[in-house]
């Protein structure tokens, strides 16, 4: 037995998208997908990704602003704080609308096509093959970040009935993933080393949740963090 699997939230939607952009071209000659599509695939992937970062860095940034402004208004006696960075929003890719309804206009077509199956369904993620009893709950954390001076970065989650989450970062041009601990609390605050507090950089992050020190479910959307001097 299979079933149709559908993305729930913005944060599945990027797993399953960088999912299928990644593992479609070994199967496009089969299912009559060209490079034009394919090359489309990969823009919308890199750009809704860099979406759902983005509002989580602008909440972030407008709720600094807020906390800056109420400080200079009506804060005690003082120099001034640190103001805020807001985010500018510059896609990876060229951008277009509707990138969920062109994603499914291109998933009808494969699922039409004469050499789609089940296996190869269950591997780009549109289907569940035996699916359990509860198909769709699938462990997933995600995080808020929000960057303060001193480079202390504060990472928020919720625990989804579970007992904490694994934090790892890298700087965005480094492949090798840093484990930064294993935590319990919900809200962690960390001071990054001293080399990267220097001045503002880009930082790349990702969690996973634990059930009792051991790894659940799959890991966070990749998060990007200006960090604060």
């Amino acid at each position: 037995m299979a079933i149709k699997a559908k993305p729930t939230s913005e944060a599945k939607w990027s797993l399953f998208l960088n999912n299928l952009s990644e593992k479609l071209p070994q199967y496009s000659a089969g299912l009559g997908v060209s490079a034009a599509d394919l090359a489309m695939l990969a823009a919308i992937a890199a750009n809704f990704t860099y979406l759902v970062n983005y509002t989580a860095q602008l909440k972030d940034a407008v709720d600094s602003y807020f906390r800056y402004k109420q400080q200079m208004m009506k804060g005690a006696l003082g120099s001034e704080p640190t103001p805020p960075v807001l985010p500018s929003c510059n896609l990876p890719e060229a951008g277009m609308r509707g990138m969920i309804r062109w994603v499914l206009l291109l998933v009808r077509r494969i699922e039409a096509s004469p050499g789609f199956t089940e296996q190869i369904g269950d591997d780009l993620g549109l289907i569940v093959i035996n699916p359990g009893p509860s198909p769709d709950i699938v462990l997933i954390p995600s995080l808020r970040f929000q960057s303060e001076p001193d480079g202390i970065v504060i990472t928020k989650y919720g625990k989804k009935k579970q007992t904490g989450l694994r934090l790892e970062y890298k700087l965005v041009d480094e492949a090798e993933w840093i484990h930064l601990g294993d935590f319990t609390r919900a809200t962690i605050a960390q001071q990054l080393p001293a080399n990267l507090r220097q001045r503002p950089e880009m930082l790349n992050y990702r969690g996973r949740l634990l059930k009792n020190d051991v790894p659940v479910g799959e890991y966070s959307p990749v998060y990007t963090v200006i960090t604060r001097p």
